[in-house]
């Protein structure tokens, strides 16, 4: 989970299983309601076009080594990090 410094309401959390990442969430009041990222789907199935949306961010290592943050000063970058081993 990782809460934007420039705004302590917005909350992002990355959800993973034993394997894999299962989606992550973004919410802007504080964690009362969040909205699905969507980052385990695609919204075309041309995953060289702008529009595919797959994005893996622990691998195969769903269980330890990854992390998430928010940039500083704008609440709208996120990095996401995993480390296959």
């Amino acid at each position: 989970m990782a809460v934007a410094p420039s705004n302590e309401n917005r909350v992002y959390a990355l959800a993973n299983n034993h394997t894999s990442q299962l989606d992550g969430a973004r919410s802007d009041d504080g964690g009362e309601i969040s909205v699905p990222l969507l980052l385990d789907t695609k919204t075309s199935t041309d995953t060289t076009s702008p529009a595919a949306k797959f994005i893996d961010i622990p691998g195969m290592q769903g269980d330890f080594c990854n992390t998430i943050g928010v940039d500083k000063d704008n609440p709208d970058i996120v990095f996401g990090a995993g480390l296959d081993v």
